[in-house]
């Protein structure tokens, strides 16, 4: 005995207004599909207004699409649907799937897919991060501090930086610290803390530091801070910042800029916002960390406050799951953090304390919004 097709489907619906996802029972039905929600109401979408957006390839979520932008949307994750509606209703199948689509061309788009897909991680591979550093090294650093200022507007709004005076004055003094006994530097670094429970921090191109109260709290010591602050100028210093920038950019501006084009800086000024959700390479955290390692010791600031504030991180006890946030984009390996204990530890002077007479709990811990 044949069993008879399945004229019922479940599936999820999108109203295109709201991210808000409703399981809906679909009915294939002669003219059109019709919709049943958990709250009894129903939905009828006729054949001929549907878009088929997913699922022309075997293993492919279907996926239809109903309208102008932002277009209802309608989800189905058994592939045996569209097989359905062409069983049921011959002529929308036509027009939602021509079955010579998936009978003849598969093959040759999963062909050129593969191909481009290949083509692409080559360039990104090679080209980009080629492109990329060289482009990098040739940026004035008054174009890099406009990057830097365009990323602050974005990832650091007025309305979400936290002002206090106090606060300002004991970070500025660490920082002060650690530049003046570093190299000379064509960058002014620039501290600036958001109100965000994320235990984050990053540099943007230019010497601007972005803070979040979050990672403030999790510091137990001045040297923590200084740790965290060391490593970071050495991204802004190394040019680390800008050369992740340009790897998210596309090869036009990369060029542009290679040849002192200003309207490539256009377009990564456009995309600055992005610098925190980039992630460094390998490299440049190995070098943020052994430089920063050595900026501490040449301001004999406590090489251990960078090595205990980092271990936590890495243990999870600051904050976890917030401190994801800073592993993210700082992923932390036992390898990493072996070095710099080592370094640390052949470290042979006795550290000046810093902020000395002021407990570091007491200042500015909470944010006070600007006027």
């Amino acid at each position: 005995m044949r069993t008879r097709p399945s004229t019922t489907w479940p599936g999820f619906y999108y109203d295109g207004r709201t991210a808000l996802r409703r399981p809906v029972t679909i009915t294939v039905m002669a003219t059109g599909l019709r919709m049943a929600t958990e709250e009894d109401t129903f939905l009828w979408w006729p054949y001929e207004q549907l878009h088929l957006a997913q699922g022309a390839l075997p293993g492919e979520q279907i996926r239809l699409e109903r309208g102008p932008e932002p277009s209802e949307t309608l989800v189905v994750s058994d592939e045996a649907f569209l097989s359905a509606i062409r069983a049921g209703a011959p002529a929308a199948a036509r027009h939602l799937l021509p079955a010579f689509r998936r009978r003849h061309w598969a093959g040759l788009v999963l062909l050129a897919g593969a191909g481009a897909v290949i083509v692409g991680l080559a360039i990104y591979a090679w080209g980009i991060p080629a492109l990329a550093d060289l482009a990098a090294e040739q940026m004035p650093p008054a174009w890099e501090e406009r990057l830097g200022q365009a990323a602050l507007e974005s990832l650091a709004p007025p309305n979400r930086r936290c002002a206090d005076p106090r606060r300002d004055a004991a970070l500025s003094e660490i920082v002060a610290r650690l530049a003046a006994a570093g190299p000379g530097s064509a960058y002014t670094f620039r501290i600036t803390v958001v109100d965000e429970p994320a235990v984050n921090a990053f540099a943007t191109p230019g010497g601007y530091l972005i803070i979040h109260l979050g990672l403030l709290q999790a510091t137990q010591t001045p040297a923590e801070m200084a740790g965290v602050l060391a490593h970071e100028m050495q991204h802004v210093r190394h040019r680390h910042s800008t050369r992740a920038l340009f790897r998210e950019i596309s090869m036009r501006a990369l060029l542009s800029l290679l040849v002192g084009d200003a309207g490539g800086l256009g377009q990564a000024l456009e995309t600055a916002g992005t610098l925190g959700e980039l992630r460094y390479r390998r490299q440049d955290e190995e070098t943020a960390d052994r430089d920063g390692m050595e900026l501490l010791q040449a301001a004999r600031v406590d090489p251990n406050g960078m090595v205990s504030f980092l271990r936590r991180l890495s243990r999870g006890e600051s904050g976890a799951p917030r401190s994801q946030a800073y592993l993210s984009t700082h992923p932390l390996t036992t390898e990493r953090i072996k070095h710099l204990e080592r370094m640390a530890a052949g470290a042979r002077y006795t550290p000046i304390p810093l902020l000395q007479g002021v407990p570091w709990r007491e200042i500015g811990m909470r944010c006070t919004a600007a006027p």
